[in-house]
């Protein structure tokens, strides 16, 4: 074989390997029940998400291993929002008889932040505008719709 044609051999070697490397690798799923309307990373392997449950809403925080830290009821899709979402904390939105924000810590204690008028304290809830952040460093959230039986899954996935 002359030098040109080893050159060539070499550089479609390197392509190859390159391509295999960077596939990226499935680490957990979680079941997203009926949809999965919002997912927010929070920048460690984890995320919490706003999901469809048999027809109400539901906020779940899960652990860089897909383990549940936090779940509860929202009192539906649109007034229920996650607005920050870190290994240590978790906020969001609900509607239960007057707007309020709630903080979750890592171990579960919730404060709610009642949200008077002309106050700060609330965070957008238009369903349209539901902020989504589905990466952090090290890997990526996906959600796969099975639409023979119309429910979701959320797929974490290491960038290696």
């Amino acid at each position: 074989m002359k030098v040109p044609g080893l050159i060539a051999l070499a550089g479609i070697c390197v392509v190859l390997l390159t391509q295999t490397a960077r596939a990226a690798t499935e680490q957990w799923t979680f079941d997203g029940s009926n949809g999965v309307y919002q997912v927010v990373a929070d920048g460690a392997g984890g995320c919490a998400i706003l999901r469809l449950l048999s027809g109400s809403g539901e906020i779940v925080w899960l652990d860089k291993k897909g383990a549940i830290l936090y779940q509860t009821g929202v009192s539906n899709i649109i007034a229920g929002s996650i607005a920050v979402c870190t290994p240590k904390d978790l906020v969001y939105a609900d509607n239960r008889g007057s707007l309020a924000v709630y903080h979750v810590n890592k171990k579960g204690t919730v404060q709610k932040l009642d949200a008077d008028p002309n106050t700060v304290n609330t965070v957008q809830t238009l369903f349209p505008l539901l902020y989504n952040n589905i990466a952090d460093k090290t890997g990526f959230f996906a959600v796969k719709n099975q639409t023979n039986t119309m429910t979701h899954t959320v797929i974490r996935y290491s960038n290696k």
